[in-house]
């Protein structure tokens, strides 16, 4: 009969070291965060980084609204082209072989300043289409840090309620054996 070695038993956790030694499971705050609550350093500097996170939320913000806002004028740039395009088809005389062979020679140059055009309203919708993306990152960034200075601002309130708590047991007990 053979022995199971208790190591074989042992389940192995993945654990994640922050860098004052804090092991946190994946998805979980920081302990070392949630202990410190009363610390005013680290609440000031939780503070400072969600106005940085903010800031950076803001300027991705304004990056999407610049290439949202050149997006379109490249869209009107390729209509503008389009439009010329039809109205020298309307305007050309098909009677006339000068005008017929310069309707076509525009037609030509028109097509490539198409293309071109449309290639830069496709670059315009991916810079849009990658400054979201970011956009919509530093968001969850600001939102986890404000989540974090919430939970904080909780687990302050509850040590200071335990800790009165306790001052309420404290005197309640002292009365107890004096009277």
């Amino acid at each position: 009969m053979r022995e199971e070695h208790p190591a074989s038993e042992l389940v192995f956790e993945r654990r994640l070291i922050a860098p004052g030694g804090d092991t946190t499971p994946p998805g979980e705050a920081p302990k070392a965060i949630a202990r410190a609550a009363d610390n005013p350093v680290v609440s000031a500097t939780l503070h400072t980084l969600l106005r940085l996170r903010t800031l950076a939320r803001e300027e991705t913000a304004v990056a999407v609204r610049k290439a949202e806002d050149e997006r379109e004028a490249q869209l009107a740039r390729l209509v503008a082209v389009r439009e010329s395009v039809a109205r020298a088809r309307t305007e050309t005389d098909l009677e006339d072989v000068l005008d017929l062979a310069a309707y076509y020679a525009f037609r030509l140059r028109s097509e490539m300043a198409e293309r071109r055009e449309a290639a830069r309203l496709a670059q315009k919708e991916r810079d849009v289409e990658q400054r979201r993306a970011l956009h919509v990152a530093r968001v969850r960034d600001e939102i986890a840090m404000q989540n974090v200075i919430d939970h904080r601002e909780r687990e302050a309130v509850l040590d200071e309620s335990r800790r009165d708590a306790a001052r309420m047991d404290e005197i309640a007990a002292r009365r107890r054996e004096g009277g």
